[in-house]
């Protein structure tokens, strides 16, 4: 059995916070072995993270292949981007200041 390295706790999405989701997606692509594991494991497990049937007939909150997909290419590591959308995040503190809950 392979120990998954990671120091991260899974977080819920926070309407107020802007950056929740991506935070949640970040950490859950650490974890994206886990939940393969856990299928082994129990194949039932999937069925508690289904919310709905979408029209063509999918099942919306199964965890598939090119959702981890989509994860990484929505969490890149490229620097320059990053930079990027922090001092975009700088700008919009010191225009708008802290939001308040």
């Amino acid at each position: 059995m392979q120990k998954i390295e990671c120091d991260k706790m899974l977080s819920l999405d926070v309407p107020t916070r802007w950056n929740s989701t991506y935070l949640m997606l970040d950490t859950a692509e650490k974890f994206e072995k886990a939940f393969e594991r856990f299928d082994l494991y129990d194949g039932n497990f999937n069925s508690f993270l289904v919310t709905d049937v979408c029209e063509d007939g999918s099942i919306a909150g199964s965890i598939q292949s090119e959702d981890w997909a989509n994860v990484r290419n929505v969490t890149n590591d490229d620097l320059d981007l990053s930079k990027m959308a922090s001092g975009m995040k700088e700008k919009f503190k010191k225009y708008w200041g802290t939001p308040k809950k």
